[in-house]
């Protein structure tokens, strides 16, 4: 089989590939999306804030807060 051939099977294995990693991510990100969902937050709303824990203790707090919206920044999904 002469080297051009061989180069061009290379890059249409490669298109190929790159295709199914974009389709799987696609997949994997609405598979994601199925499970949030869309917040919005006006000033003055009391809000507790996901921190990570330091340590791993089990008794120490998931949440932190209440902290007040005092302005809208941007979107937030959570």
């Amino acid at each position: 089989m002469p080297r051009e051939d061989q180069l061009d099977l290379l890059k249409l294995a490669r298109a190929e590939a790159a295709n199914s990693v974009y389709e799987t991510h696609l997949t994997n990100k609405r598979r994601f999306d199925l499970h949030r969902r869309s917040h919005s937050f006006k000033p003055g709303d009391l809000i507790l804030y996901d921190w990570p824990r330091k340590g791993d203790h089990k008794l120490s707090p998931n949440f932190k807060g209440p902290f007040v919206i005092v302005r809208s920044v941007g979107a937030c999904v959570l």
